[in-house]
């Protein structure tokens, strides 16, 4: 059946009220404003700023830090066995070669700090990847932006539909509606809207709301599978600009999906935000009238006598000055007491500060962000090995978390291998080293691609600053102890330790230029005990004739 316009826009419709019913838009969007810090929007004050103490952002920060500091490696490793097993484990190291590549060349490290922080807050997010020419690319998708056909699964590669929403500028969606040769009558029914209410942010909300307006219009990139391939079209809420597009050989949609904490019965995560929103709003508001109270009893107030002073500008002027005179002229008048005098501050309850600082405290301590978890530990009091321990203790509760990042790194590398396959039909480019050790490119078949069986592992190196503290720690133990040498443990610091490897490296390079010259400068020198050319043969002939 011919897909239209107007059905993939009922399919957002379906996916946007189902939203809507559930009240989705609602918890991501205060999710971001109270991680944010923007935690009294919508009162109504005089200019006044009310406090703010925000416990979520450090909660989120704590935890996404711990899930994500580590170090990751994609590895393709051969499921085929028999006489294909040694020949395709080479192939699977050049393939393993080519994902770090892409790995670092798309920055995949800093944005998967960024997945992680949005999964964080709003309970998911999603890596779109799509092929630049030769070349993959990746996009950040809204979660609010991606409708499923069934909001009930949330593994993406069982979805029969998927729709992922865009705002475009209308002048590219034009241009990219005559490269595919849609009709100029149906070009021009493509116009800019200003539908940006469902976007997260308020900056978002508000891009067309002026005059001019943003430019850009409504679209919708649908997805399907037909025929064991990936389909593509894209449309706007009237126009299809890109028709029904089979890609083949491709077999998994290319987006990848974080869930921060699985919801039963639905497709998308729940964050760590949205359910201490109540907590957050009490702090604030016990806070902001622990401050009202200081504001008006803590401090004393000045009391005049009206009958004797006659002007309020002109005592409040001269008690605000250093120094000044104040002249007071009444017969009534037996004490300056009588006249100006001072309200003493009233005693504030303690309790209301401690209720403060108990809420901040419980709210971390029941979200696994406690003074602990977070850090607040003196490496100076304690070794590398016990920092580690503890944190790796305090972190427990995150491993189902960091099972999901390792999923989720693991859902990329598949999708790179399925587009390597998909638009590369001579085969992939990959490197293999010379008998000389440099780098040949060499070219996969497309043939073998689709013979190998082929399955993924991501391995993960501690990267913070404790387990680095204990690994240098141990190589100094060992050096100490005389187990190696001072060479060997300059070359097993790693480039980013905390000791100066480059300034150790360029002091033992040049104790090697100093030892090789000086074994020069003595190979040249003449032998002392070494007999002179023809005095020992003349001194033994004397001697003989004497004899």
């Amino acid at each position: 059946m011919k897909i239209t316009a107007e059905q993939v826009y009922k399919e957002y419709l379906r996916g946007k009220s189902f939203f809507e019913k559930h009240g989705y838009y609602t918890r991501c969007d205060d999710s971001y404003t109270f991680y944010n810090g923007d935690q009294w929007r919508g009162l109504k004050t005089s200019g006044e700023k009310p406090p703010v103490l925000n416990v979520l952002a450090p909660i989120v920060d704590h935890k996404v830090a711990t899930v994500s500091q580590d170090g990751i490696t994609l590895n393709y490793s051969s499921m085929n066995y028999g006489k294909m097993r040694d020949f395709t484990s080479g192939l699977c190291e050049m393939l393993s070669q080519n994902a770090q590549r892409l790995w670092e060349k798309l920055k995949m490290d800093r944005e998967i700090w960024n997945l992680a922080t949005e999964s964080a807050i709003c309970g998911d997010a999603f890596a779109y990847f799509f092929m630049n020419g030769d070349e993959v690319e990746y996009s950040s998708v809204d979660t609010t932006n991606v409708h499923f056909a069934d909001e009930t699964e949330s593994d993406v590669q069982k979805q029969k539909y998927i729709i992922v929403v865009q705002r475009l500028f209308v002048e590219d969606v034009k241009k990219a509606a005559e490269i595919n040769g849609v009709k100029k009558e149906e070009r021009e029914l493509i116009l800019p809207d200003s539908e940006t209410g469902k976007l997260l942010g308020d900056k978002a909300k508000r891009a067309a709301d002026d005059e001019t307006g943003d430019g850009k219009c409504l679209c919708f990139l649908r997805m399907w599978k037909e025929g064991g391939e990936v389909h593509f079209l894209r449309s706007t809420k009237d126009v299809i600009y890109q028709p029904d597009t089979a890609v083949r050989n491709m077999k998994l949609y290319p987006l990848a999906h974080m869930v921060w904490k699985q919801e039963k019965g639905f497709s998308r995560g729940r964050g760590e935000v949205y359910g201490l929103i109540p907590n957050q709003v009490e702090i604030n508001k016990a806070l902001a009238r622990y401050l009202a109270v200081i504001k008006h009893c803590a401090y004393p107030h000045i009391v005049y006598n009206r009958d004797v002073v006659d002007s309020e500008e002109e005592i409040m002027r001269l008690l605000n000055t250093v120094g000044s005179v104040i002249g007071l002229d009444s017969p009534r008048m037996q004490r300056v007491e009588d006249v100006i005098g001072y309200l003493q501050p009233a005693q504030i309850n303690p309790a209301a500060m401690e209720i403060i600082d108990d809420l901040q405290k419980r709210t971390r301590d029941l979200a696994g962000a406690s003074e602990i978890a977070t850090g607040d530990i003196n490496p100076e009091q304690a070794s590398g090995a016990a920092i580690i321990a503890v944190k790796d203790a305090a972190a427990l509760p995150l491993n189902n978390q960091e099972a999901h990042l390792k999923q989720f790194s693991e859902d990329i590398a598949r999708i790179w291998f399925d587009m390597w396959c998909a638009y590369s039909p001579e085969g992939v480019q990959a490197e293999v080293l010379n008998s000389a050790g440099q780098p040949v490119p060499m070219m996969i078949p497309a043939e073998v691609l689709g013979a190998m069986k082929l399955e993924v592992r991501v391995d993960v190196s501690p990267r913070n600053p404790y387990s680095k503290y204990a690994q240098e720690q141990a190589l100094q133990n060992l050096l100490s102890a005389g187990y190696i040498t001072f060479e060997e443990y300059v070359d097993s610091l790693d480039d980013d330790a905390a000791a100066p490897k480059g300034k150790l490296s360029d002091i033992l390079a040049k104790r090697t230029a100093a030892m090789q010259q000086a074994a020069a400068e003595a190979a040249a020198l003449p032998d002392e005990n070494a007999p002179s050319d023809g005095g020992g043969l003349e001194n033994n002939n004397t001697y003989e004739e004497e004899n």
